[in-house]
């Protein structure tokens, strides 16, 4: 699959690129400064202030574009972190409510139970990811809102591309690893890959796509197999690429291409690892990363 095949799961990039080139760059700079910033006591009339428009209008024309006001497009962003941090982190509730910007643990659970109907104890029960439903259904929430009841993560998947293909034996270098936190897997990675190479992987067993905190996984490059400590035998899969800056369009992806596998009649091989390959990783200072799924199939003859 070439670069160019890679859709695009990011919700902000279609709401604003069709706007003028003014405005877009006023909410470019807006979902920026609420994602990246989460955790401060933001006040959105300041965040208008420093996009350089009144805070009425922006406050008018960002519940336009996006589908819900400031307040509550920043209420998600922390929202969506404090899920992350319960399902993958050990930390006390309280410090995960700090550093998301809630105010306290009771602040935040409030917002888990008005905004997803659950306790911080049943988010960490749910990504043991023993109920995929349930984390279906979290994701589902805390994705972009649309008029239809799903996220604009998940419609647009409906624009993903899917491949069968057939690889030869690679060969990995990898360091083994627990608990797929994001922060930690890039750590782990720039620790481990020489300097010249931007192209990572995570490979890891079926069990750990379903209960990815109990289940180890390998995260490393690509290298000659005088240099590998890990290898994959040939095999066939079906693959997607996509682009993406969040957990809600990445739990979509995956979604997407389960819903493939079935729709094409297509046996899974449980035997084989799935694979990830995460392109242009020194380049993820800009949030956005380029990942290729690969599901392992069997291919009758």
């Amino acid at each position: 699959m070439t670069k160019k095949d890679a859709t695009i799961l990011i919700p902000e990039s279609q709401l604003i690129d069709d706007l003028a080139p003014h405005w877009k760059k006023r909410f470019v700079k807006a979902t920026q400064i609420m994602q990246d910033r989460f955790s401060e006591n933001l006040n959105w009339n300041d965040i208008a202030d420093e996009c350089a428009i009144s805070p009425s209008h922006f406050h008018y024309m960002f519940k336009l574009v996006f589908g819900e006001s400031p307040v509550k497009y920043l209420r998600r962003m922390r929202l969506k972190q404090a899920v992350y941090s319960l399902s993958l982190e050990k930390k006390a509730v309280t410090d995960i409510a700090l550093e998301t910007g809630f105010s306290s643990s009771q602040a935040l659970a409030k917002a888990l139970k008005r905004d997803l109907g659950l306790s911080a104890s049943e988010i960490r029960r749910s990504n043991q990811l023993k109920d995929a439903e349930l984390w279906d259904q979290i994701m589902l929430k805390l994705g972009q809102p649309t008029e239809n009841e799903t996220s604009l993560e998940k419609a647009m998947c409906k624009n993903m591309q899917f491949e069968l293909v057939s690889l030869p034996e690679r060969h990995y270098f990898t360091s083994k690893q627990q608990g797929h936190k994001l922060e930690k897997i890039f750590e782990i990675w720039f620790q481990i890959t020489p300097k010249d190479i931007s192209h990572g992987v995570s490979i890891y067993q079926w069990d750990a796509a379903i209960s990815p905190v109990s289940q180890p996984f390998h995260v490393g490059y690509e290298c000659p197999a005088h240099s590998a400590n890990k290898s994959l035998p040939a095999s066939h899969y079906l693959c997607t690429k996509v682009r993406i800056d969040s957990g809600t369009a990445y739990a979509a992806a995956w979604d997407a291409l389960y819903s493939h596998l079935l729709e094409q009649d297509l046996e899974a091989d449980y035997e084989a690892e799935v694979m990830e390959l995460m392109s242009n990783l020194r380049d993820y200072e800009s949030r956005e990363m380029e990942v290729t799924l690969y599901l392992p199939v069997i291919v009758k003859d």
